[in-house]
C-alpha cells in the first residue's frame, strides 16, 4: 500500500512529489489569502462557507494524486499538520472532501490507509528516524482527536458503535476502535520505555483526550465502543505500566503521573461499567469473555507490587460483589501493618527484611510506605490516615 499504483514510478509523466508540494502550499496560500489571516498561526482558517478557502480544482488535483501513490498523498498532508499549528482544521476539511481515500483497506482486516501512515509514523518516532517538538506533539493531538470525533456534539466515551467508523455520518476519518489497536496498545508495552518516550507519551495524550470527560451514563456496554474495544487488554497494559513504574529511570515524573491519571480513570470507569451489569448479564457474550478476563487478571495481578494492588482493590471488590469474583485480603507490608496499626483480620502482611536498617531509616521507609498507599486512592489515604490517628491518639491518652 504505501507504493504507488502499478509498483512503478516511472510510469508516470511527472514529478510527484513537486506537483503534490506545489498543489499543498497552493491550498494553504489560497486559504490564507481568503482568511485574511496574520502570523503562522493557521488556526483561523475556519470559515462558514468552505468554497472560499477549499478550490474545487484543488480538490480535482488532489483526487488525481490520490489515484496514483494515496499513501504518499496522505502521508505529506499529515507532516503538514505536524509542522503547521492550525493547519491539521484545513487538512481535516480537504481530507473529508475526498475522505474515502483514508478507508482504502488492503484486505477487510486490515488497517484503514490513514492508520497505516499513522502507524509509520509512530514506528519511525521510535526508530528515532522521525521527531518533532511539543507543539508538534499537540498539532498531532488535535488532529488525530478531531479526525475521530467528526462533527459529532458527544463526548468521545459517549460515542456508540453507530457514531464511529467508516460508515457513521459523523464524517470521521479515523475509527476510535481502530486507533487505539494499532497506535497505541503497541507502545504501552513496557518491553522499550527508553526508546519510546514520544510515543508512550503521544499513546497517553490520547487515551487522556478519550476519557478524561465529564459523564453522566456510558452507553449500553453492547454499544459502547470502548466497551467493546478489549478495555480489559488496555487495563492489563496500563497496570503493568504503572507497575514498573519505579523502574523507569529514562521517564520523566509528570510521564510516571499520566500513567497514573490515566490508570485511575480507567479503573473508575470500568468499575462503573461492572456496576451496571444487567442481572442477565450472562446471557451475553461480550459479558461472558470480559469476566473471564478479570478473572485471569485478578490471578496475574497477585505477582504486582502490593501498591498497585491496592490501586486495583476497587475494581475487584466490584466485581467481588456483581461477578462473583474470589478475592483475598489486601497485602500491605509489615513496616506499614505495625505503623498504622492495622488489623490482621482486614489484611495480609509480608515481611520485609529491614533487620539491618537503623531505628531512622525504618522510620523514614514506614513514612514512605504510608506516603506511597496514600497515593494509591483517596479511600486508602482516609482509611490509613484515620486507623493512625487513632492509634496515636490512643498510645497519648
Amino acid at each position: 500500500m504505501t507504493a504507488p499504483i502499478f509498483d512503478d514510478w516511472s510510469i508516470w509523466p511527472f514529478e510527484y512529489n513537486q506537483r503534490l508540494t506545489t498543489l499543498c502550499n497552493q491550498i494553504v496560500f489560497t486559504a490564507e489569502t481568503n482568511s485574511q489571516i496574520d502570523g503562522d498561526d493557521k488556526s483561523q482558517l475556519i470559515v462558514k462557507n468552505k468554497e472560499e478557502y477549499i478550490r474545487s480544482s484543488d480538490i480535482d488535483a488532489l483526487i488525481e494524486l490520490s489515484m496514483v501513490a494515496p499513501y504518499f498523498m496522505l502521508d505529506r498532508l499529515l507532516l503538514d499538520c505536524i509542522h503547521n499549528k492550525g493547519e491539521g482544521i484545513l487538512i481535516l476539511d480537504i481530507l473529508r472532501e475526498i475522505g474515502s481515500v483514508c478507508w482504502f483497506r488492503q484486505t477487510s482486516k486490515s488497517p484503514a490507509l490513514l492508520i497505516k501512515v499513522i502507524q509509520c509514523k509512530m514506528s519511525s518516532l521510535d526508530k528515532g528516524t522521525f521527531c518533532f517538538n511539543l507543539q508538534e506533539q499537540k498539532n498531532l493531538i488535535d488532529f488525530l482527536i478531531l479526525a475521530m470525533m467528526g462533527n459529532t456534539a458527544k463526548k468521545p466515551i459517549e460515542l456508540t458503535l453507530l457514531d464511529i467508523g467508516e460508515w457513521s455520518n459523523n464524517n470521521i476519518l479515523l475509527d476510535i476502535r481502530e486507533y487505539v489497536k494499532y497506535c497505541v496498545m503497541p507502545y504501552l508495552k513496557n518491553s522499550n520505555l527508553i526508546g519510546r518516550k514520544i510515543t508512550l507519551s503521544l499513546s497517553l495524550d490520547i487515551l487522556k483526550a478519550l476519557l478524561f470527560h465529564p459523564m453522566s451514563t456510558l452507553p449500553p456496554a453492547d454499544t459502547n465502543w470502548f466497551i467493546r474495544s478489549n478495555p480489559f487488554s488496555l487495563l492489563k497494559s496500563m497496570v503493568s505500566l504503572f507497575n514498573q513504574r519505579k523502574a523507569m529511570s529514562s521517564l520523566v515524573i509528570n510521564k510516571i503521573d499520566s500513567i497514573y491519571v490515566v490508570l485511575k480513570k480507567l479503573i473508575k470507569i470500568l468499575a462503573g461499567y461492572i456496576s451496571s451489569l444487567p442481572d442477565n448479564y450472562n446471557q451475553y457474550d461480550i459479558h461472558n469473555s470480559n469476566t473471564n478476563l478479570i478473572r485471569q487478571f485478578y490471578n496475574e495481578s497477585q505477582e504486582f507490587d502490593w501498591t498497585t494492588q491496592l490501586f486495583l482493590r476497587s475494581l475487584f471488590e466490584r466485581c467481588e460483589v456483581r461477578l462473583g469474583l474470589r478475592i483475598g485480603k489486601p497485602i500491605i507490608p509489615a513496616m506499614l501493618f505495625s505503623f498504622c496499626d492495622l488489623s490482621k483480620e482486614e489484611f495480609m502482611v509480608i515481611e520485609v527484611d529491614d533487620e539491618n536498617m537503623s531505628e531512622k531509616t525504618t522510620e523514614i521507609k514506614r513514612m514512605m510506605a504510608f506516603l506511597e498507599v496514600c497515593r494509591v486512592s483517596d479511600d486508602w489515604c482516609k482509611k490509613f490516615s484515620l486507623v493512625s490517628f487513632l492509634c496515636k491518639k490512643k498510645k497519648k491518652n
